[in-house]
């Protein structure tokens, strides 16, 4: 990233506080439009799964009561007995939104679980937005960065666990004092911070400290020669370390209890040692971690990618919203040398070394990935400084991340054995419709960011469209990842459907006969034979009838022309759905006569108009029509399938 040394403290106050209040305010409006749906739904109350319910609702509602009704050094509802303190500091009692609810009265409690969530993730966007605005120009950029960190993998991934969203939100904080006393010599900035995040949560607070030292000596390192980096002299250093003691001292009256209480816990006399400090006895972890950061998260007790990692609560999620991986590796292509790339690196070599990730844990041998959280920061970071540079390649690492997603296919030809039945089969994934969910999305989000990418590369309005696209797959994305497996089984077609009608929205297809007639008959005939075994392996794999998907295809793989893709496909579907139609029949009996011949007749009529129509009309704006229209017949059924 540029080392700009921007500080937003000591920009003009009036333009900074309205550019923090439109953070805030797009925080609070992405995170009300995932939660609107489920509070109508469920008339005010938001209710997920798991922990969620069984723990969150139930503690922030009892600790309530116990705290208005003075009974705070020992609670009798806990076990046979437990101190309230102690037993309390890491899920709620250091977080500022737990004592928000003390102004409303105990029924209200439940209802406020959405409202919190909400300001939580608003907070997590202004502080994201407070560090990310030092490495970028433009302060849309940094708009961007915000959001993805506020509403990444990560975040989403971790709503049922309530209080993570407050360690989230503050987090940044850390990085803002270290920066604003580095670079720019405010003081106590970073003992504040420190203070709040060692209070929010003690358990997170020992792994953001690690993170933190890596921070301060990678910067060190690589800003030797930067006039805007950290240059460190023993007094730096020395007040530097006191600042940190004074925050201790701040947070002492939460940290202690919480310290004392957790002593005893059996987690933190179990570490790790010998072989299982260096590898993962499990093989899929390894394929659990790295996929993370690819692919948005699946929910997190069904795991689709590596079912058998043995990590379902272990908060293993790095994605970020549309841009997955891509603006990090392309950030990577366009700087030599950066404090950012080898902070990125460490992480990641800490992640696969079992005793390293434990140092974010307390050391602890239980399996974790909470502290993912930071690196994303970073990651979001390096993604829109990237975004911002127009030196630097955007297509070819959204190409790269859209194969490596589509080789995830590769997983129905995995042959597994029952271990009850003992017999064979093809495919390790366990929810074809969640992986479907998860892969269309993603897909989508690529094209779309390439789709803007391309237009508005040198446009000043670049940041604005690609800040509305984060927002829509932000949202979007939400709902896909909060949807349990029962819900996400719908047909692959309907995935297909809405992802190829956005592909025709942005992107129409152009090509002419002309055009498709140049290329070779034994070029088409290589692309038939392999596109038609890949649609082929699809369909058997997910149960979809592979119409959309043939489309799809034609248009963007073979170059067909529009008019003959939908020709072609609808002709070669035709056999396909006339088997199927009369197995049916053999086995289930014919239907009713009279509806089967009214069916076909305004089939063929209405086919017969709109097939006029369509020939008359310009490419583009037949592109447009059929995109509108296949959108909006995805949403419909969706809609219908999961409300109903």
């Amino acid at each position: 990233m540029r080392d700009l040394g921007v500080n937003p403290l000591n920009q003009d106050r009036k333009s900074s506080l309205r550019q923090y209040g439109m953070v805030f305010g797009l925080g609070i409006l992405t995170s009300l439009l995932f939660f609107l749906p489920f509070l109508i739904w469920d008339k005010g109350y938001f209710v997920y799964y798991g922990d969620f319910n069984v723990q969150q609702i139930p503690f922030y509602w009892m600790c309530h009561d116990s705290i208005r009704s003075g009974n705070v050094l020992w609670n009798w509802y806990t076990d046979m007995g437990a101190n309230f303190v102690g037993s309390y500091a890491f899920y709620l009692l250091g977080s500022p939104y737990f004592w928000l609810t003390m102004l409303f009265p105990s029924g209200a409690v439940p209802y406020l679980m959405a409202p919190l969530l909400m300001l939580k993730f608003a907070t997590a966007s202004v502080t994201g937005y407070a560090y990310i605005r030092r490495f970028v120009r433009e302060p849309n950029y940094a708009v961007i960065g915000a959001l993805l960190y506020a509403f990444s993998g990560y975040s989403i991934y971790n709503v049922f666990f309530n209080h993570f969203h407050e360690v989230i939100a503050f987090f940044p904080l850390l990085l803002v004092g270290m920066e604003e006393f580095m670079i720019n010599g405010r003081r106590g900035v970073f003992a504040v911070a420190v203070g709040l995040c060692a209070v929010v949560n003690y358990y997170f607070f020992f792994g953001e400290v690690v993170f933190c030292v890596l921070y301060f000596i990678i910067r060190a390192v690589y800003d030797r020669k930067n006039p805007r980096g950290f240059h460190v002299t023993w007094s730096r250093f020395l007040l530097l370390a006191l600042e940190a003691v004074l925050g201790l001292l701040l947070s002492a009256v939460m940290l202690v209890p919480g310290l004392l209480a957790i002593l005893g816990n059996p987690r933190t006399s179990q570490f790790l040692f010998g072989w299982n400090g260096i590898f993962y006895g499990n093989v899929q972890r390894y394929g659990l971690i790295i996929s993370s950061f690819f692919f948005p998260p699946d929910i997190p007790a069904y795991p689709n990618f590596f079912p058998d990692s043995n990590a379902k609560w272990s908060s293993v999620s790095a994605f970020l919203p549309l841009f997955s991986m891509t603006g990090v590796l392309a950030f990577f292509k366009g700087r030599r040398r950066h404090w950012a790339k080898a902070l990125f690196g460490l992480c990641c070599v800490m992640a696969l070394i079992p005793f390293l990730n434990s140092s974010f844990s307390a050391f602890n041998s239980s399996y974790y990935a909470r502290w993912f959280y930071m690196p994303v920061l970073i990651l979001a970071a390096m993604t829109v400084n990237a975004l911002e540079d127009p030196a630097v390649e955007l297509d070819r690492p959204a190409k790269r991340i859209g194969w490596l997603m589509i080789a995830t296919l590769a997983f129905a030809l995995v042959p597994v054995q029952d271990t009850s039945t003992k017999e064979w089969t093809l495919g390790v994934l366990q929810n074809p419709g969640q992986y479907a969910a998860v892969l269309g999305f993603g897909l989508a989000g690529l094209l779309v960011y390439r789709f803007i990418a391309r237009r508005w590369r040198q446009d000043k309005r670049l940041p604005q469209r690609m800040l509305a696209a984060v927002l829509a797959f932000t949202v979007v994305g939400s709902y896909v990842a909060s949807l349990v497996p029962s819900r996400t089984m719908g047909s692959f077609s309907v995935l297909m459907t809405m992802l190829l009608g956005i592909k025709f929205i942005i992107r129409p297809v152009m090509t002419t006969r002309e055009a498709m007639q140049n290329v070779s008959k034994k070029k088409r005939m290589v692309q038939s034979i392999v596109c038609g075994a890949f649609i082929g392996m699809i369909c058997g794999f997910v149960g979809a009838g592979g119409g959309m998907m043939m489309l799809l295809i034609l248009t963007s793989v073979m170059g067909y022309e529009l008019k003959t893709a939908v020709g072609t496909s609808v002709f070669i579907m035709a056999f396909t759905a006339l088997t199927g139609a009369v197995s049916h029949f053999t086995i289930g009996g014919l239907p009713d006569g009279w509806t089967l011949a009214l069916c076909m007749a305004f089939t063929l009529l209405f086919a017969q108009i709109a097939a006029k129509i369509a020939n008359k009309s310009k490419p583009e704006t037949l592109n447009r029509v059929v995109g509108v229209v296949l959108l909006v017949l995805g949403v419909v059924i969706l809609a219908v399938q999961y409300l109903k």
